[in-house]
């Protein structure tokens, strides 16, 4: 099956491991998948839900990869 991305992404992924249950996913790390755009650039961000509190301010963070190749990493909740 093929699959698609949007230029200048930065995707979070779960890594699943091939677990068979969810919540023990959630445990696992979680990679980063970027695609520049031609001119070298990418963005994405990122919201850590942890689905019982309403604390989701506290827990995002913006991906972005400059024309140098660097990846900054901000934390955007308190």
């Amino acid at each position: 099956m093929p699959v698609f991305y949007k230029a200048g992404s930065i995707l979070p992924i779960l890594l699943h491991n091939y677990e068979l249950s969810l919540l023990r996913a959630l445990q696992n790390n979680i990679g980063l998948e970027v695609y520049p755009t031609s001119a070298g650039v990418a963005q994405g961000s990122l919201l850590l839900d942890d689905g019982w509190s309403t604390k989701a301010e506290e827990s995002k963070y913006a991906f972005n990869l400059n024309e140098e190749g660097v990846l900054k990493i901000q934390g955007l909740g308190d």
